[in-house]
């Protein structure tokens, strides 16, 4: 037998992820933070990772490639990022936070991190580590 759509745990992270990515654009917006949550997830790639390529950006934040080049002209527009031509293959990019890039990573990590909080405040340790690995485990499955 088929179980309820609320008991199916694809439907309740999809449900999941649309609450965090609505509350995450209007937490942006009280906070003066002109990036969408896409955006976001590029800035925050850049931060972690150094000198990265539009093709390593598109993977990583699984991103189709046409929707990161838009995103990158948007971002540059702003000053947060620079593209630069890959010596060795003219072909790749390498894209790096600008200084005022970093700045404005810097004010919302912090924000970011309290959304984090408040979604899993009733979790004990194990109960995160164990979602996590969970979560890990059916990427890979799929």
């Amino acid at each position: 037998m088929e179980p309820k759509l609320e008991n199916i745990i694809f439907f309740q992270a999809e449900k999941m992820m649309r609450q965090a990515k609505e509350l995450t654009k209007k937490v942006f917006a009280e906070h003066g933070f002109d990036v969408t949550v896409d955006q976001w997830l590029i800035l925050k790639k850049l931060y972690d990772q150094e000198n990265c390529s539009q093709i390593q950006l598109a993977q990583t934040t699984f991103k189709d490639p046409a929707s990161i080049k838009r995103m990158l002209d948007i971002l540059e527009k702003k000053k947060l990022l620079t593209r630069s031509v890959k010596a060795e293959n003219k072909k790749e990019h390498i894209v790096e936070l600008t200084a005022e890039g970093n700045t404005l990573l810097e004010k919302m990590i912090p924000v970011v991190q309290d959304l984090r909080r408040k979604a899993t405040e009733d979790f004990t340790d194990p109960e995160r580590y164990a979602l996590l690995h969970l979560l890990k485990k059916m990427n890979k499955n799929l």
